[in-house]
């Protein structure tokens, strides 16, 4: 008669008999990491990721801002390998380094930042931790 009905449905979680294996990350760079701040300041974050089960298996790349204080709002600020330099500063799509570009105003607080760069696979497991400090003056 033409018509499709559908005879069943369920889920299933794939196993591909591999080992997932937490990503690593490390040359993060926050540049500059000194800035003096009268105006809008621009600053570039990277940070590069290797995964064992492959780039793919990255869910999500990013950092949390301390304050000079300690506080945060524990906000999660997402990397992006998307080769778009203009929106995220990221050079080359697919190259296992995540970027994003931030701004910085006179109206951020003065002192010593930190910048705590993880990465997620989609397996579950975190990556290390690379702390990197952001002076604004």
């Amino acid at each position: 008669s033409g018509k499709t009905n559908q005879a069943a449905l369920g889920t299933f979680k794939f196993d591909n008999g591999r080992a997932n294996i937490a990503p690593v990350i490390s040359d993060d760079v926050v540049d500059p990491d000194t800035a003096v701040v009268t105006s809008t300041t621009i600053i570039l974050t990277s940070v590069k990721v290797f995964d064992q089960n492959g780039l793919s298996d990255i869910d999500k790349v990013y950092f949390v801002v301390y304050r000079p204080d300690g506080s945060s709002s524990n906000i999660q600020n997402f990397l992006f390998d998307d080769g778009n330099v203009l929106d995220h500063g990221d050079q080359t799509a697919g190259d296992g380094i995540y970027s994003l570009l931030i701004q910085i105003t006179s109206a951020n607080a003065k002192g010593t930042y930190r910048l705590e760069f993880r990465a997620k696979d989609r397996g579950g497991k975190f990556s290390n931790i690379i702390n990197h400090s952001l002076l604004i003056q």
